[in-house]
């Protein structure tokens, strides 16, 4: 629609929601060059966007600001939508990121000459957004217009692979375990030894690893070669695809994609762990203390090396819970306790431990989701915890298999991690949650 270059979406604090404010000055400007008449067509935003480029018109800009919020937020809801289930994520908080432009008619640079850092004003015209330091460069939408390539890609694509690829939603993302890079990209930058711990944890078809690191360090010596081929015929990098040749070049060969794409959900489930969904990721939330040991903990010969395993599991229940209460000990004295009572940051903790989740936490404190991600570092916590009581069983003669075999130790601090963050039958909470919350109360 024409009117998506006189109107800009922006973030509506108060509704919490995204709403389109009409901004008068893109309407006269549209009015004055007749476009109203025009479809709105990639012609006429290559039109506009010259204007703004050749005569440093801000109207001729500000038009293009209106018209690049509409993908942006768009890219947002998309992966919103596609991710929500899986991870605990803010939809405006993500938005906040991307969607900062209100359509000001001056752009707020710094100027730190002589050391006294002073914020100008100037026209927000072409001329000036390019002075800019792109990293400093605010809002989000004129670095998107600055960077945009018309070759490479029309500016809904462009829009959505620059919101892809911002760092601070990226890493906003990341603190839940989300990771966004394309599962191709992220299978070539893998090194063997995390395939290798990917297939061994995740891997979902019956393939031994020795194949599976044939197969990637295949992909990863053909892949650049790919890409740089398919630049040269394309003209981009986006929208790339291992083809049939592709596959067959490959060892062993390859028919279709199926077992690259399980090697990508693979890699992608280990980095959501090891980088924070331990603390986000909504299928562990519900897990029970005997869904665990059925599936993992208790069943297979993962860590038991004898019969008796009523005995070993009361050493491994015992273990984990006196690991547990060092750790959270030693977190509760030098964290929370250093906090005046008034603190929302020991709010914060005292929600977390009565099994509130991070959205909830966040709203009640009056912070964003990244706030209590980075006040409580649950997967720093799981990991120091899980490390200390795999140490002590390793003494017990019950679990010699883990210095016999060192190579299960990893699958089993994993576990103990999903472990301590399950709900208990017999307790309102997880054990890590229940533990901290007996800590804080006594």
């Amino acid at each position: 629609m024409i009117s998506d270059y006189e109107n800009i979406c922006v973030i509506d604090s108060f509704k919490n929601n995204v709403r389109t404010k009409k901004i008068q000055i893109c309407s006269k400007y549209l009015t004055k060059k007749n476009i109203f008449s025009e479809e709105n067509t990639k012609k006429l935003f290559s039109n506009i966007f010259l204007e703004a480029k050749n005569t440093d018109s801000l109207e001729a800009l500000l038009c293009l600001r209106c018209r690049v919020s509409y993908p942006i937020k768009n890219a947002i809801g998309t992966l919103y939508k596609k991710n929500r289930s899986i991870y605990e994520i803010d939809y405006l908080d993500m938005m906040t990121y991307v969607l900062d432009d209100y359509g000001e008619n001056f752009l707020k640079v710094s100027n730190d000459s002589n050391k006294n850092i002073k914020i100008i004003e100037k026209a927000f015209k072409w001329s000036n957004v390019i002075k800019v330091e792109k990293n400093k460069l605010r809002p989000f939408g004129a670095r998107v217009l600055l960077d945009f390539n018309s070759e490479l890609s029309n500016i809904d694509t462009w829009t959505f692979h620059k919101v892809r690829s911002n760092s601070e939603l990226k890493s906003y993302l990341k603190s839940f375990g989300l990771n966004l890079k394309g599962t191709w990209s992220l299978i070539s930058e893998q090194s063997p030894s995390r395939v290798r711990e990917a297939w061994r944890l995740y891997g979902e078809l019956p393939i031994n690893t020795r194949e599976i690191e044939s197969l990637h360090k295949s992909y990863v010596q053909n892949y650049k070669k790919a890409k740089t081929e398919y630049r040269k015929y394309k003209n981009t990098m986006m929208g790339w695809e291992p083809d049939l040749e592709f596959l067959q070049s490959l060892k062993p060969k390859q028919k279709d994609t199926v077992i690259l794409e399980k090697i990508g959900k693979a890699i992608r489930r280990l980095i959501s762990v090891n980088q924070g969904s331990s603390q986000n990721s909504i299928q562990f939330e519900n897990m029970s203390r005997e869904e665990v040991i059925k599936n993992e903990l208790y069943t297979s010969d993962l860590i038991f090396d004898s019969d008796s395993i009523d005995n070993e599991k009361d050493i491994l229940q015992k273990t984990i819970k006196e690991a547990t209460f060092s750790v959270v000990k030693n977190i509760v004295d030098n964290q929370y306790l250093e906090l005046e009572e008034n603190d929302t940051r020991r709010l914060a903790w005292e929600l977390y431990a009565e099994g509130f989740s991070q959205r909830d936490i966040a709203t009640r404190c009056d912070h964003k989701q990244a706030w209590v991600s980075k006040l409580i570092k649950e997967k720093i916590i799981l990991e120091r915890i899980s490390l200390l009581a795999v140490t002590k069983l390793k003494d017990y003669p019950e679990f010699k298999i883990l210095k016999r075999e060192p190579e299960k130790i990893d699958n089993l601090i994993m576990q103990l991690q999903i472990y301590l963050i399950s709900k208990q039958p017999d307790y309102h909470n997880s054990i890590l949650k229940e533990v901290l919350k007996e800590v804080i109360n006594k």
